[in-house]
């Protein structure tokens, strides 16, 4: 019943430089909480840029659970800059990875 936010971090350099991340903010009576709940940083990709984009999906899955969709437009698969997005559905006992 409280809003949560998603902050992405495009630039963020883990494995690979600028491969980006995710971080999930959970809301509470008291507001958001000052730590994320859930990060994530699922490329290892130079200059993916996961967490360029980030938005609620809504309920993809009809479960009753809020889910969000994250871009990383930079990816590079078969060919370079290709792009891509990833879903992440929500469930009881939070983000399901």
């Amino acid at each position: 019943g409280y809003a949560d936010v998603i902050v992405g971090a495009s630039s963020w350099d883990g494995q690979a430089t600028s491969e980006g991340r995710a971080y999930l903010y959970i809301g509470s009576e008291i507001g958001l909480s000052t730590t994320p709940d859930w990060v994530v940083d699922p490329i290892d990709s130079l200059n993916a840029g996961f967490g360029t984009s980030v938005a609620s999906a809504g309920d993809v899955n009809g479960d009753g659970y809020s889910d969000m969709i994250i871009g990383g437009p930079g990816w590079s698969g078969q060919a370079s800059g290709e792009g891509r997005a990833y879903v992440y559905l929500g469930s009881a006992s939070g983000v399901v990875s």
